[in-house]
């Protein structure tokens, strides 16, 4: 009662009902919002104006470095639950401090609010280049895409330069510096070397972004050679692993490579700071042949060696799928089918199609194939297993 009494008391008398209903929508309190408009002689809320949540009360933002209540509250909206704990040590937390407010709070909204609130009380300076720096560092390009826009950049290079939060010179969360050991403990998964800084001179120079010409033509270089030489769909089968930033339905109606790099782009997933993950597609699926037209790039690309390309971004669940649809002959691809009643119009004798399958039904999914594992074993077909298990 303290709380909606304080905030009345500051607040407009114009805009008390509009700001609250939109901030009841906002945390999906839907029946609440209907019989507050009701209340206060609204028919519908729909008669209030369109849904723009509470921005009466947030300024334009002009490269702020800072972050207000409401900005947190966004990057708590956005976050995916299952990533909090991590960032926090990102962030600087100690663990000890993540697993309090973890304990003092029932619902992980709750937790990851406290967690924001409790590290930008701690920061003093660069807020903002400091949590951008975070979110890359965890692969959250679509969310500090949209931070960096809410902020008043343009592009996330206009922040700062892109560093490795382990190393920066910033006031860590009760004076303890982290390693990389502490962030795994924060947040234990079966990819999580994937997730880890590399010291690789390739890596350092993507990092430090290209020219926006150059990094166009990487894309096209890249794309022509696929076209020519390698299977779309086995390119969709690895960026199935960001479906949920991208969406499932957007990548399977995308019909080209260059498509494919436009809908990355869009959602974060590549700049000109952030390649990586282009060169790593490229190696994964053996499309050694492409470096020669990658190095006619230059001076950037010169140099570049496939060889020295470290995989980081790609889960070993992604990199075994490419390796087992290698190596399936259409025998197996029909055999395989049968088994999950995956009708042979669905995969036409494509690897690449019955990988979608078997995801779309369920029979794998991210860092699980254990029961197709199974089948193959129980169908003497150990050396497909072998390979889906990272064993070959």
């Amino acid at each position: 009662m303290e709380l909606l009494v304080t905030w009345r008391n500051n607040q407009s008398k114009s805009q008390q009902v509009l700001t609250m209903v939109n901030a009841l929508r906002q945390q999906s309190f839907v029946g609440l919002a209907q019989r507050v408009c009701e209340r206060h002689g609204y028919s519908d809320e729909s008669e209030f104006a369109a849904t723009q949540i509470n921005q009466p009360q947030i300024p334009t933002p002009v490269q702020k470095k800072y972050f207000d209540d409401q900005d947190l509250l966004f990057i708590c909206d956005n976050l995916d639950s299952k990533f909090w704990r991590r960032l926090g040590v990102r962030l600087g937390l100690k663990l000890t401090d993540i697993d309090k407010i973890e304990n003092n709070n029932i619902q992980v909204e709750d937790c990851i609010m406290e967690f924001l609130v409790t590290w930008r009380d701690s920061q003093s300076t660069n807020q903002v280049p400091i949590m951008m720096n975070a979110l890359r560092q965890e692969k959250l390009f679509g969310l500090a895409k949209s931070v960096c826009e809410r902020q008043g950049y343009s592009d996330d290079s206009e922040v700062a330069p892109i560093e490795i939060n382990l190393n920066q010179k910033t006031k860590p969360m009760q004076g303890s510096p982290h390693s990389s050991s502490t962030v795994d403990a924060a947040y234990p998964s079966s990819t999580k070397d994937t997730l880890q800084p590399s010291s690789s001179t390739h890596e350092q120079s993507c990092m430090q972004g290209i020219p926006p010409e150059d990094f166009v033509r990487l894309q096209k270089v890249v794309s022509d050679w696929w076209k020519k030489y390698a299977s779309i769909d086995m390119l969709k089968v690895l960026i199935r692993q960001f479906k949920e930033q991208v969406g499932l339905v957007n990548i399977e109606n995308t019909n080209s490579v260059m498509a494919l790099f436009s809908l990355l782009k869009a959602n974060g997933l590549i700049s000109i700071s952030e390649h990586a993950l282009i060169f790593e597609a490229v190696k994964i699926c053996r499309l050694d042949g492409v470096q020669s037209d990658i190095n006619k790039i230059k001076p950037k690309f010169e140099s570049f060696k496939l060889e020295d390309v470290e995989i980081r971004i790609f889960s070993p669940y992604r990199q075994n799928l490419i390796r087992f649809g290698k190596i399936l002959d259409r025998s197996s691809i029909t055999e395989i089918g049968y088994f999950y009643e995956i009708n042979e119009k669905v995969h036409n004798g494509d690897p690449w199609l019955l990988i979608c399958a078997l995801e779309d039904n369920k029979v794998i999914k991210e860092n699980s194939a254990e029961d197709l594992i199974k089948t193959l074993r129980s169908n003497r077909m150990g050396d497909y297993a072998d390979i889906l298990e990272g064993n070959q």
